[in-house]
């Protein structure tokens, strides 16, 4: 049976049309964070309080800082050239009050585990783009828009897409995949303007429904993947025969 039919929730999903529902998606976290997850609190903070400046819209990238001219007449700017980059610097910094969740199909990876964790005891929830959306028991009024990033540069093309799933070429090794909870759509002021004053909000989820399998971290030390397997295991038994040790290091 499928785990929404299990959840008997129908939520409003906008996916990109180039990406597959069932596609795999990774979430590396500290164990802290994985505990509030066993214990159904997912936490999605907004663009603004992402460590990247870049990512998350305080500061603009260099490519919305230049204004177009026509070769043929230097320091002339073209007026709709100057409007269409006006309209994406702001998009861009509106962006920054988005509730947004960021995955990656990147399983088992050392950049990820690097980046992401802290120590030896990170975590990395395997699932899917369906399973993570079916875990939710509410969206508290959002709808979730997702999609896998693009490296491709930015393209002026006065649309979204360009500030909330597009990154300069030097973040494709991140592969990323992500959830932006919104109002009943992107320009909906009330709903996104209320989140980015709260800057955070928890979701109710369904562990068992979020998380097909873990994978702990490569760096934990001796007998401690075991101890802590049996453990999960015991208090958590949807965990049976999920947990799995990174096969980074040889062992």
């Amino acid at each position: 049976m499928a785990k929404s039919e299990e959840n008997k929730r129908v939520y409003p999903l906008h996916l990109n049309v180039k990406d597959d529902i069932g596609m795999k998606i990774c979430r590396y976290m500290d164990f802290d964070s994985f505990l509030q997850v066993l214990n159904g609190q997912f936490y999605v903070s907004v663009k603004r309080n992402f460590s990247d400046k870049y990512d998350a819209g305080v500061k603009v990238p260099r490519y919305y800082l230049f204004q177009i001219v026509p070769a043929s007449e230097p320091g002339i700017v073209i007026p709709a050239e100057e409007e269409r980059l006006n309209v994406l610097r702001d998009g861009a910094k509106q962006s920054g009050g988005y509730l947004a969740s960021c995955w990656t199909t990147a399983a088992d990876d050392i950049l990820m585990w690097k980046a992401y964790t802290l120590g030896r005891c990170g975590v990395c929830i395997v699932s899917t783009i369906y399973n993570v959306v079916a875990s939710f028991k509410s969206l508290k009024g959002h709808n979730v828009y997702c999609s896998r990033m693009y490296y491709d540069e930015f393209s002026y093309n006065d649309t979204p897409t360009d500030y909330l799933f597009t990154k300069t070429k030097s973040y494709a090794s991140e592969h990323e995949v992500r959830f932006y909870f919104l109002g009943d759509d992107i320009d909906s002021q009330d709903k996104n303007k209320k989140d980015e004053r709260k800057g955070s909000e928890w979701f109710d989820v369904s562990p068992d429904v979020m998380i097909d399998r873990i994978i702990l971290s490569p760096y934990m030390r001796g007998n401690s993947f075991g101890l802590l397997k049996q453990l999960l295991e015991k208090e958590y038994p949807f965990l049976k025969d999920r947990v799995d040790m990174s096969k980074l290091f040889n062992r």
